[in-house]
């Protein structure tokens, strides 16, 4: 299905508890203004019909983006 995404930030976009891993990556690019580069990692993305956590395998680039300030 699709989600509302515009003007949301990540976690209200994506708020399962299985993506707190991913969440906490975002944070790390955000706060430490490192870029944060993932490859293969694996990541709980929701749950099926029986309660069970499902994963997939994901590849992210959280990129600090910065303006003249530097902000």
């Amino acid at each position: 299905g699709y989600r509302a995404t515009l003007d949301l930030s990540l976690r209200a976009t994506f708020p399962e508890p299985e993506l707190e891993p991913v969440h906490a990556f975002f944070d790390r690019a955000y706060r430490g203004g490192e870029a944060v580069i993932l490859r293969e990692q694996r990541v709980g993305w929701g749950r099926n019909g029986r309660g069970e956590i499902e994963y997939g395998h994901f590849d992210l680039i959280y990129q600090p983006i910065y303006d003249e300030a530097p902000r």
